[in-house]
């Protein structure tokens, strides 16, 4: 930004927390057959500390009174599931009719909880710990055996958590319907820091004229999951955000000046729980006020048609 002619670039600095590494990690299904799996530890997880076999088992519970009467006592050294397979439909790019069923479907569950069935998925993990299970897998979520990741250093598991395809978690719910055994075989070799990390916002700003003291935000997150290449999430924001500073620093060397202050933010922390936003937005709540416009992108890869509202239809008029 200082080589596109951005009048000030700031690194401001925010408390990460504990960092954790990935290691090596292989995954095999023992029954109802053999074979390798493709999977990975799930974020600030604990390893497995070596080889640990154990029989999957889906917990279904949806209150910690059914989790103690149904579960209780029987889930020694198993590796459990916790949910159903997640429907693989993205609301970003499905046709309109998949994405208001997606997200109806979305908000009627979210509706349906009760207050006790919220306490249960708070405490779930405790409870799963409780029982000495040998660890979680999560569903990928993602076709074409993508994998969702996740991970927080506000949440760290106290279990081994794995991520395996949606296609396999599917299959081992049809296997379990089916009255059969599915075992698998975990080895995973993760390390977690003790020390809190500090990360940094890259921020810059070019001045505006008459209306300097008015702000319009243009942000992206330069942060991305290790397994991926960050291209799509968020690298292509983070270019166009990155190229509309180098279009404007142009126009300032040509003598041409927006109106308002435009601010260039380039956050991190964002997949770990919005963290940079978050941060920034703390630093700077004396001067929110000034701030006219947010344009936060994070759309993936292609030209922007539309704004997909993803349930939230009472800001349609707005957009």
């Amino acid at each position: 930004m200082r080589a596109y002619g951005v009048d000030t670039v700031t690194l401001e600095p925010w408390p990460f927390g504990v960092g954790w590494r990935r290691g090596p990690f292989t995954m095999r299904l023992l029954a109802p057959h053999e074979r390798e799996l493709i999977g990975a530890s799930w974020g600030w997880a604990p390893g497995t500390n070596g080889p640990v076999a154990g029989d999957v088992v889906y917990v279904d519970a949806s209150t910690s009174a059914e989790f103690e009467a149904r579960f209780a006592g029987k889930l020694g050294s198993a590796w459990v599931m916790v949910s159903l397979p997640y429907p693989r439909t993205n609301p970003d790019v499905a046709t309109p009719a998949d994405s208001v069923r997606v997200d109806s479907l979305r908000q009627a569950m979210r509706r349906a909880r009760t207050a006790e069935q919220e306490t249960y998925l708070t405490q779930q993990p405790a409870l799963l710990a409780s029982q000495g299970i040998a660890g979680q897998i999560v569903d990928g979520a993602k076709e074409f055996g993508l994998l969702t990741m996740g991970g927080s250093p506000d949440e760290i598991s106290p279990f081994p958590q794995v991520v395996i395809a949606n296609a396999t978690y599917a299959e081992f719910h049809r296997l379990l319907r089916g009255g059969h055994r599915v075992r698998v075989e975990v080895n995973a070799t993760n390390t977690l820091g003790r020390d809190t990390l500090l990360q940094w916002n890259t921020v810059g700003e070019i001045r505006g004229t008459d209306r300097a003291n008015e702000v319009v935000l243009l942000g992206a997150h330069l942060d991305s999951w290790d397994l991926g290449t960050g291209a799509t999430d968020n690298g292509a924001g983070s270019i166009a955000v990155l190229e509309a500073a180098r279009l404007l620093g142009v126009l300032k060397a040509a003598g041409v000046r927006p109106m308002r202050s435009i601010r260039f933010a380039f956050f991190t922390g964002e997949e770990q729980g919005l963290y940079g936003s978050q941060y920034y937005a703390l630093a700077h709540q004396t001067e929110l006020s000034r701030f006219q416009a947010v344009l936060v992108l994070d759309n993936g890869s292609g030209r922007i048609t539309g704004m997909a509202l993803q349930g939230w239809d009472d800001l349609r008029e707005l957009w």
